[in-house]
């Protein structure tokens, strides 16, 4: 084993040390459950109910909501539609890299983020992989049974909206939330950057009065 390979084993335990220490675990552990209980099982709930109406299309909250029953074999914007494999390998790497994310996470927004994320993939893996009768809707055109998510809303004041479920919400939330701590970091860095610079200037500048005197 090069030394390049432990320094990198060294950096990932000690970063996964820091971020699941004493303080931390409790926080995990805590909202790791409270956020599956509030995604994982709304989300096939809601699927049940929605595959029990008997009308594939109907209005939910007026205009804002309408509810259009299909089964999409694809991943996020129908990416992959038709090639299972492929969509459930997307998938399972949209479920596997923010749960890694939480897992050397060490700021809770970015944990809450993530698990969205990983919850909201977990669902839809899940989901693709039940079979279902569709019992209403088993004749209707573009319904399959198999290597499907059921997707049940889109916005009515929307053209061409796309099609949506519950689980989809989270992973776009949980996309939003990850993207804006990240900028944070990356703020907060930059900060921290130019503090450091000033204070190098400043010292430099008063290394060279010394000189001078």
């Amino acid at each position: 084993m090069t030394v390049s390979k432990k320094n990198i084993i060294q950096f990932t335990c000690d970063s996964f040390n820091k971020a699941n220490n004493k303080d931390t675990a409790i926080w995990k552990i805590a909202i790791f459950f409270s956020l599956a209980l509030v995604v994982v099982l709304p989300s096939f709930l809601i699927r049940d109910f929605m595959l029990k109406e008997q009308n594939q299309n109907f209005n939910f909250m007026g205009n804002f909501i309408e509810g259009h029953i299909i089964s999409n074999t694809g991943v996020g914007l129908s990416i992959a539609q038709g090639n299972p494999t492929l969509a459930y390998v997307l998938q399972g790497l949209s479920s596997f890299v923010p749960f890694f994310i939480f897992l050397f996470s060490q700021r809770k927004l970015m944990d809450v983020g993530a698990l969205f994320m990983f919850f909201g993939g977990i669902s839809n893996f899940v989901d693709r992989s039940i079979y279902d009768n569709f019992v209403h809707l088993a004749n209707a055109p573009g319904i399959i049974p198999e290597n499907a998510v059921v997707d049940y809303w889109r916005f009515g004041f929307v053209n061409n909206s796309f099609i949506f479920n519950y689980a989809d919400l989270f992973i776009s939330l949980g996309i939003i939330i990850i993207i804006i701590e990240f900028i944070r970091i990356l703020i907060i860095f930059a900060k921290e950057e130019d503090k450091k610079e000033l204070i190098r200037k400043e010292e430099k500048n008063e290394k060279n009065n010394k000189q001078i005197n």
